[in-house]
């Protein structure tokens, strides 16, 4: 009876063991199969398992060479070698994800294993190398990111063992003999003992079987719960989507994950199990909530998924189970662009001003964007809803011009077609039904066919000695002749009209009686010479030597303004203005031939379009193109103790000018590191914040106490801090912009907010009073605007600048214009000390300093390109667009009184958060501090930090106190609910709703 039993037990152990066996080995097969699978390596699978290969552990030591000499079909020697070569990469990066793999396991964190695999991180080295780079903080947490920090730079002990089933293992090698032998030894010798070895062998066995495992590899059934159908099966889990495919962007959408058993019955599931779901588009991870079970469901085997879509696109959603992909993952999911918003639309060809040819059809490119910024297809629908309302300048006529519409060929913009069958010149506003497009306003220029043709012919020969008569336009005040230092109304014939500063081309209203009382009269004769650089206003001395009068380079912002007919002149006519020197008007005949050229050559000049982007574009192609690509490294030893110091030697005083143009690899002193991108991004960082912070010295704020003020070269540096430094500076923000065209994965920002009178005079650019009101806002409040709004006779000012040193004590009074001190400021006058004060703090003060930047920086860039943005584009070119890091917010803040219920609203909140554009970004920065705009360092520089708290309330608005930084949150009923109820209040309450 002894020996019965004992034969049942040990075939029930080695059945039992047997069963596992064949699960392992198949779930083994399927990730290989899968992995496989993902690196194109499918049709080496079936001699892969004849090889004995069905693991990814296995294939990991898989010999390449041995393994095509028996299995591989090949016909020469090159072809043997490339697949050796494919599967020996393919078998190292196994190698190493294992490896990745083990050191998350024997840290306890292998939940972030696949989130680690999705962002480009597949073994140990490129693991701290994110790290390293901070680049792995918005999905790891920052206790786990310590943990893995300290563990990655040890070496790891791997473990040569397999865990499981040991005791099998010892229970099969035991008792492999014949079964004679086994009924002799229980039957007739032994039987006590063997029946307490047996027994002592099986407690091993349900210790090693049917225990939990640790904690973090809850996700795995016991042996127990796996037989008797207990256990979580993938491939049962059904999936409910909340949508139909393909669906419209801009809600939130929610899918349901139903989980059964092994034997079918309903699984219920926790955040305790390992469930993965990810949501991917373009490369990009997009964060998504859960919510588990409940009663709003019925069981507690259902799995609430949501999460929200701005993006228009394919987006692939992936949801493993206990590691195992469920039946269909991944899904992939389709969501089409909204309807057209105007807001968001503009126009890509054309610029501001609009050729044509009379009676013919001239093309206008529209690119429509829904309000999230997808660009929107052509549809049926949108064939009648474009117009274009145009009016004669100087006329309230309007004229309905011939309008079709076709795609570009792409399905991507509307192309208009208009046709004018009147020449002269026009306003016409694009409009998508009945409202006006973003950039849907510009100036149309029609030309007859002779003027058509001068204007080709310019263009052909590169406007080789093309001139035109003209005739300047002046009053008795102001002279032709006058230089820069004139005074701005040297253009009598501008009334008080609106100017669109966005545009180079516009018009200004003449009134005749405004002609005659201003003084207006025809000065002598000049010529308007136009070259591909510039607008040359010039005259002739005894009709035979030339005499320039005005100079304008050809640039966005040279800008021209077009005026109405007039009777009271004889042609028409039209004023120039480049910002830097006064304007001027001229009565040109040809003036429509001349403008119209001018806007060819601009167009070429900056790539054919006015759009940042488009600039943008044709700066980097260009900037490329100038300098040539560059091969090779070079190697940079920098001390970060003496970072400065040793960057500059390091460079300057080292490196040759091709030098600059190639790749920086750095090593910091004393320190061990292999730079894969991560140093040479922190190095650039660290010498940011040494030359523009405004502790450093060389860069200030004019309010100190302002950490989100803009920075500005200092006009009272530490007699230490050399000119050659701000060259260096120069240099480096010329490094970064030339790597940055190279491509975005060799992008570098410059980690800066420049004053705007700063990138106005890198760009050339006459400052004015009014970069007081960016720059120092401070003193536009408590002076400038007063000024500008009341009489200052009363308040007794001179044209002189009082100089006070760090006590107080006033040091010297200097003049802003010769003998200024004795002259007073009046009501007449005001505007011109304005401009002269700012000429002094924020030209003259600094002027070597800034040419000292502007000399480096043109050794990198040209000032010819950099001359096609405004200050506003140069800051985004050298800056970025100001990113608002979601993870940066997330690492910056607190919560206070937090709770179990809070917590579920706290991860509805990130993850609506993490769904917002850039625009809502700042605006919900801008709710709970009042301001748009972050201190250089980010959220971490808030004083008070930002503070996250519950509020007692229900499906109510979100409220802040911006004095204390800090957002009250109440509790919502749902994901969907709070997510509108947040934008109404970001978007409505962003300048004063909420306040308290």
């Amino acid at each position: 009876m002894i020996n019965k039993i004992a034969v049942l037990v040990l075939g029930l152990g080695f059945m039992f063991y047997r069963i596992q066996l064949y699960f392992t080995v198949r779930e083994e097969k399927a990730q290989l199969h899968s992995w496989l699978k993902e690196h194109d390596l499918l049709d080496y699978e079936a001699k892969l398992h004849k090889f004995g290969i069905l693991s990814k552990a296995k294939f990991a030591t898989l010999d390449a060479r041995m393994f095509l000499a028996r299995h591989g079909s090949f016909w020469g020697f090159f072809t043997f070698n490339s697949e050796k070569e494919r599967l020996d990469v393919a078998a190292n990066k196994a190698k190493h994800e294992l490896q990745l793999l083990r050191l998350l396991q024997h840290l306890h964190l292998d939940a972030y294993y696949t989130k680690l695999l999705s962002e480009g991180v597949h073994s140990v080295e490129s693991l701290t190398e994110h790290l390293r780079s901070d680049m792995l903080r918005e999905i790891i947490e920052d206790g786990d990111v310590t943990k893995l920090q300290e563990a990655a730079e040890k070496p790891q002990h791997q473990s040569s063992h397999r865990e499981g089933f040991r005791p099998f293992k010892s229970i099969v090698a035991l008792f492999s003999f014949s079964w004679w032998s086994i009924k002799f030894i229980v039957g007739r010798i032994f039987v006590p003992l063997v029946v307490g070895f047996i027994v002592s062998l099986l407690g091993l066995c349900a210790r090693g079987i049917f225990r939990m495992k640790s904690k973090n590899q809850q996700h795995q059934p016991s042996f127990l719960r796996y037989v008797l159908g207990l256990s979580l099966e993938p491939k049962f889990t059904r999936v409910t989507w909340e949508w139909n495919d393909p669906h419209i962007v801009g809600e939130s959408m929610s899918f349901f994950l139903k989980f059964y058993r092994l034997n079918f019955t309903p699984y219920p599931v926790s955040p305790e199990d390992y469930i993965l779901v990810e949501i991917m588009h373009n490369n990009t991870f997009i964060v998504s909530s859960r919510e588990y079970g409940g009663e709003k469901w019925g069981e507690g085997n259902i799995m609430k998924v949501s999460f929200t879509v701005r993006e228009a696109g394919t987006y692939r959603i992936s949801v493993l189970a206990r590691g195992t992909p469920i039946k269909g993952s991944p899904f992939t999911k389709t969501f089409l662009p909204g309807s057209v918003d105007p807001s968001k639309c503009s126009i890509l060809e054309g610029g501001s001003l609009l050729e044509v040819q009379r009676g013919i059809y001239a093309p206008l490119t529209v690119e429509a964007r829904d309000k999230f910024g997808n660009i929107c297809p052509l549809s049926v629908q949108d064939v009648h809803s474009y117009g274009v309302e145009v009016t004669e300048i100087g006329s309230s006529d309007k004229t309905d011009p011939e309008l079709v519409i076709f795609p570009d060929g792409f399905d991507k913009n509307n192309v208009l077609h208009i046709k004018l069958d009147n020449e002269g010149c026009f306003n016409a506003v694009v409009r998508y039904n009945g409202i006006p497009l973003s950039q849907g306003q510009l100036t149309v220029i029609s030309l007859n066919s002779k003027e058509a043709e001068q204007v080709n012919k310019n263009i052909k020969k590169q406007c080789w000695n093309v001139w035109y008569e003209a005739y300047l336009l002046t009053n008795d005040e102001s002279s032709p002749t006058a230089g820069p230092g004139t005074s701005t109304s040297a253009a009598p014939t501008l009334s008080s009209g609106v100017r669109r500063s966005s545009n180079n081309f516009d018009y200004a209203p003449i009134a005749s009686a405004a002609l005659n009382s201003s003084g207006v009269k025809k000065s002598r004769k000049v010529y308007c010479y136009i070259t591909k650089k510039q607008l040359a206003i010039k005259e002739f001395y005894m009709r035979i030597i030339p005499h320039r009068l005005f100079g304008f380079r050809v640039r966005p912002t040279t800008k021209i303004i077009l005026h109405p007919p007039d009777r009271s002149i004889d042609h028409p006519s039209f004023t120039v203005d480049d910002g830097s020197q006064p304007p001027i008007t001229v009565m040109c005949k040809e003036r429509n031939v001349l403008v119209a050229t001018f806007s060819r050559l601009l167009l070429t000049k900056i790539g054919g379009s006015e759009s940042f982007n488009d600039k943008r574009d044709f700066f980097n192609r260009e900037l490329v193109a100038y300098h040539g690509r560059k091969s090779g490294e070079v190697n940079l030893k920098i001390d970060r103790h003496k970072l400065l110091e040793s960057s500059y030697q390091a460079t300057i005083k080292t490196l040759y000018s091709n030098d600059w143009l190639r790749c920086f690899k750095i090593t910091f002193k004393d320190e061990l590191g292999i730079d894969w991108g991560g140093l040479r991004r922190e190095w650039f960082e660290l010498l940011c914040k040494a030359l523009f912070s405004h502790e450093n010295g060389f860069f200030t704020r004019f309010n100190a106490e302002d950490p989100q003020a803009l920075v500005h070269p200092n006009p009272k540096r530490p007699s230490g801090m050399k000119l050659k430094f701000y060259e260096f500076a120069g240099r480096i923000v010329g490094k970064c912009l030339y790597e940055s065209a190279l491509g975005s994965t060799r992008r570098l920002n410059v980690k800066a907010r420049f004053s705007r009178s700063f990138l106005a005079q890198l760009l050339g650019l006459r400052v004015s009073y009014r970069y007081f009101e960016s720059d120092d806002k401070d003193f536009y409040r408590s002076k400038i605007k007063y000024i500008e709004e009341t009489d200052p006779e009363d308040l007794a000012l001179v044209f002189a600048e009082e100089e006070y040193d760090q006590q107080g004590r006033l040091e010297k009074l200097v003049d802003l214009k010769p003998g200024g001190s004795q002259i007073p400021v009046t009501e007449s006058n005001k505007k011109e000390y304005l401009d002269l004060l700012a000429q002094y703090r924020l030209t003259s003060s600094v002027k070597l300093e800034i040419e000292a930047f502007a000399k480096g920086l043109n050794e990198m860039v040209p000032d010819s390109l950099l001359s096609v943005f405004d200050e506003y584009e140069l800051e985004l070119l050298m800056c970025g667009t100001g990113n608002i890091s979601v993870s940066d917010f997330r690492q910056n803040h607190t919560v206070i009184h937090s709770s179990s219920p809070f917590t579920k609203t706290l991860d509805w909140f990130w993850t609506i958060v993490t769904s917002l554009t850039q625009e809502e970004l700042a605006r919900l920065v801008q709710f709970i501090t009042g301001s748009s705009q972050l201190p250089p360092g980010g959220f971490a520089e808030l004083t008070p930090q930002i503070q996250i708290s519950t509020a007692p309330m229900t499906d109510a608005l979100p409220t802040a106190h911006t004095c204390f930084n800090q957002l009250c949150l109440p509790s919502y009923s749902s994901f969907k609910e709070m997510q509108r109820k947040l934008l109404l209040a970001i978007n409505e309450g962003s300048e004063g709703f909420g306040f308290a």
